[in-house]
């Protein structure tokens, strides 16, 4: 199951631990049932300082706390019928991180297609 996003699933405020753990909550029965949740979420734009890396999901930090795997997608290059990101796993409680690792995208009106992966830095 995927939830996009968790901004509009989340009955409540972002920044708080109880209204995020409730949102956690009520997924138990999909993951009692064998079903795997997928949660699209959002970060906070990337200050002149930051890095992307260095991100984490808007809002309580229990929305990272309560995952058991997180991977973030940086776009590196937007173009005429084509995105480039970066998936880089920042969270996994059931074994190690994969590397990060790029993909590019590409779009026409018939199809996506993903013609490359390729290692990337972190």
């Amino acid at each position: 199951m995927i939830v996009d996003s968790v901004g509009i699933a989340l009955e409540g405020d972002p920044r708080n631990l109880r209204d995020v753990i409730g949102l956690f909550r009520s997924l138990g029965p999909f993951r009692s049932a064998g079903i795997t949740v997928v949660l699209i979420d959002h970060m906070s734009r990337v200050g002149a300082s930051e890095s992307h890396q260095g991100k984490t999901p808007f809002g309580s930090l229990y929305k990272g706390n309560l995952s058991r795997s997180r991977i973030q997608v940086e776009v590196r290059v937007r173009g005429e019928g084509m995105l480039s990101v970066v998936l880089r796993q920042n969270q996994a409680n059931l074994g190690r991180l994969a590397d990060p690792f790029g993909i590019e995208i590409d779009f026409t009106e018939e199809v996506i297609a993903t013609p490359s992966a390729r290692p990337a830095t972190r």
